[in-house]
This record gives structure tokens, sequence and C-alpha cells, in this order.
């Protein structure tokens, strides 16, 4: 298995694209959430990205990176599913919230595999600046959104969840496509007989 660049790019442009359309939506579904529980999550992330990183010399390959970025992406898709299914749930709040510590427990994980995966200079620079093109891009559209909306704040959210659903099933789609099997690389062209 190996990294087509050009996809990679794309699918992290669209992931910063969720996380800035995201942002302000997040924070107001945590709200009924006890602040306890954000320093109960705090903790348990620490310890368990310390025991990810305990496995590094296991899990840094391109499979598992694979594999990892693709589980994380359909976590991230489920939680914005679950918030359109019931919104106004107390329990939908704190599902969202694990969903998302459970993504960012292989947050380092993640970005230490991109690092060494795609190690050249030039790639690097690409690669942050297209996440914050796509952060930017995701955070205006969700302020220009929330300017011209008249709605209720859990109407408003709800609604731009749909545009979420969205970015997030074009983010998936590049990711499976950021990532190609060596049987494709290596496939004759042509047969000859």
């Amino acid at each position: 298995m190996r990294i087509n660049t050009n996809w990679f790019l794309c699918y992290k442009t669209l992931n910063n694209l969720f996380a800035g359309l995201s942002l302000g939506a997040i924070i107001a579904i945590y709200a009924p959430l006890d602040p306890k529980i954000f320093s109960i999550g705090g903790i348990i992330l620490a310890i368990g990205s310390m025991l990810i990183a305990l496995i590094y010399s296991k899990i840094i390959n391109v499979k598992c990176f694979f594999f990892v970025t693709i589980a994380v992406e359909i976590i991230v898709f489920s939680a914005a599913l679950l918030f359109l299914i019931n919104p106004a749930a107390v329990y939908v709040a704190g599902a969202v919230y694990f969903c998302y510590q459970l993504t960012f427990l292989f947050g380092s994980y993640l970005v230490r595999s991109e690092t060494l995966f795609l190690s050249e200079i030039n790639t690097l620079t690409k690669l942050d600046s297209l996440k914050q093109i796509g952060y930017l891009i995701g955070l205006a559209t969700s302020l220009i959104y929330y300017e011209i909306s008249d709605a209720e704040k859990l109407i408003e959210i709800w609604r731009l969840h749909f545009a979420m659903i969205v970015a997030q099933t074009l983010t998936i789609v590049s990711a499976l496509k950021a990532f190609e099997s060596d049987a494709k690389n290596h496939a004759p062209q042509s047969i000859t007989l």
C-alpha cells in the first residue's frame, strides 16, 4: 500500500474544511454536558495517547495509517449523523463528545505518520498550507452562514450539519483514494499474446 500524494492533499484540505465548519457547532453541542466530563475525557485522552505511542513501532506503517485514517473519518461522520437524527438529546451531546475524543486519541499517531510518509519538505509545505486553507474556508463558510441565518441556535447547527455531512462524505472518499494498494501499482499495463 502506498500514499497518492495529490489525493492525500485533497483529503487533508477537505478534512480541515469539515473541522472549520464544525468548530462553532461542536462548542454549542457540548453545552449541556457537565464540565467534569471534559476533565475526565482529557485524562483518558492523555493516557490513551501515551499507550498508543508505546506501540508506534508496530502501528506506524502505511496499512495501519490507512485503517486508522478511515476509522477516524467514519467515526466523525457517525457523530455528525447522530446529531442530525436527534439534535436535542443530552445523550447525543455525550455521544458526540465521546466520538470526537476517540478520534483525538489517534491525533498524535496520525500526525507522526503523516510526517514520516510525506517527508519531502515541499509536500509538507503544501500539506500544511492546504490544511489551513481548508480550515479557513470552513470557518468563513460557517461564519457567513451564522450571520445570515435567523433561526434558533439549535436549528442553525442542525441545518449546518447537512453541509458537514456532505463535506465529511467527500473527506472519506478522498481518504480512500489517497491510499493505493500495491497490487494496483504493479498491475501489468498491457498483456501481449
